[in-house]
């Protein structure tokens, strides 16, 4: 990789608070509820004012659920000018808040909302309301907001996703993202009770989505993990080689937890670094990240994976998962091991010509399959 301060920060991904007003079962962020150790206001400020010095162009503010905290707003009031997003799970904007952000928070432009389906949501985002949800995006569509749906896919929502596919494009939603549960958190307890969606079932309910999504000419971005993203040209996409980091793609992210810890990606549970240790200098949480083995990280590390039919398709897969699973960012992710097969199988014959021909270009025919 690149230096950080070579070429800069691109987004911002900021916890502000770990607090919530849900108890979703999977929550992966669950240890850092009821801490006292959160950035305050001004710290907040040294960090918005620092991102700026390195050509931060968008600011994801999340949590937990970032409304909970009571200066949210003051900390909007800094980043007047910039491009903001805020991921919520929806429960407490209402009229009234979209009204004050409206009128006194233009840099606000896009909300990710976290929906998971009908019944089932409100089973698996404990305190939410799936009719709820259903006004508050309708709510922030009207207003002219970009709306992101954040969705996470389990054995209990699985069968839901064709139907919410289906009333998504109805709300007229501009991204759907699709995710799996991370082994973190609440999670960890809750897994043998709400198990992870059967890789068949899943890629089946895909199928008949991305075959409505090729066909139709529909405006909604979808990014299925480990199987799609429309989005995709063969020209913007990583195509992965000893060399290359398996999550090059993150290199211009900065993720932050409310505590200042520096961690690679929302789904990584371990600090590179910490902005507050750091003296509040992003250029000291450059050089601590750097010098950390994960930044050092090549795809030829990956030893478990040498060899496998489709290696420069998934990168190793997500280095989360292979953490959680091993306890090593430098083994396989099994559940991607699971859906390739199914993915070469299911969704690539359904794929626009030029992709296919891209796919199976790719693809190892004398790489071994990978078996879980």
């Amino acid at each position: 990789m690149e230096p950080m301060e070579q070429h800069g920060i691109y987004e911002l991904h900021f916890e502000v608070t770990g607090n919530c007003n849900l108890d979703c079962i999977y929550c992966y962020n669950a240890d850092c509820r009821n801490k006292t150790d959160e950035l305050s206001l001004e710290e907040i400020k040294k960090l918005v004012k620092e991102s700026k010095k390195y050509g931060t162009k968008k600011f994801t503010l999340t949590g937990g659920e970032p409304f909970v905290r009571p200066d949210f707003f003051e900390i909007l009031d800094e980043l007047k000018g910039q491009y903001v997003s805020i991921l919520s799970n929806g429960k407490i904007i209402d009229k009234k808040i979209v009204e004050r952000l409206k009128k006194d928070y233009p840099q606000v432009q896009e909300f990710k909302i976290s929906w998971d389906g009908f019944k089932s949501h409100d089973e698996l985002r404990v305190g939410s309301s799936y009719k709820d949800i259903e006004k508050t995006v309708k709510l922030l569509k009207d207003n002219g907001y970009v709306v992101v749906i954040n969705t996470i896919v389990l054995e209990k929502n699985q069968e839901d996703l064709v139907k919410l596919y289906d009333k998504l494009i109805e709300l007229n939603v501009d991204r759907w993202r699709v995710d799996m549960p991370f082994t973190l958190g609440y999670y960890i307890d809750n897994q043998k009770k709400y198990k992870g969606p059967d890789p068949e079932v899943y890629t089946k309910q895909f199928v008949k989505i991305i075959t409505k999504h090729e066909k139709e000419d529909i405006k909604m971005d979808l990014e299925i993990f480990n199987l799609y993203k429309s989005q995709f040209k063969p020209t913007n996409t990583i195509t992965f080689d000893d060399n290359v980091h398996p999550c090059e793609y993150k290199r211009e992210l900065i993720s932050m937890k409310p505590n200042g810890d520096v961690i690679f990606c929302p789904s990584l549970s371990f600090a590179m670094s910490n902005f507050r240790n750091a003296g509040c200098d992003m250029k000291q949480v450059f050089k601590d990240e750097e010098n950390h083995d994960f930044y050092k990280l090549k795809m030829s590390d990956i030893k478990a994976c040498k060899g496998c039919r489709y290696l420069k398709v998934c990168g190793g897969g997500c280095r989360a998962n292979s953490i959680y699973d091993f306890n090593s960012f430098v083994e396989r992710d099994l559940s991607a091991c699971t859906t390739f097969p199914f993915w070469e199988q299911n969704i690539l014959p359904i794929l626009k010509p030029d992709h296919q021909e891209f796919f199976k270009k790719l693809i190892d025919e004398d790489g071994f399959i990978p078996k879980v």
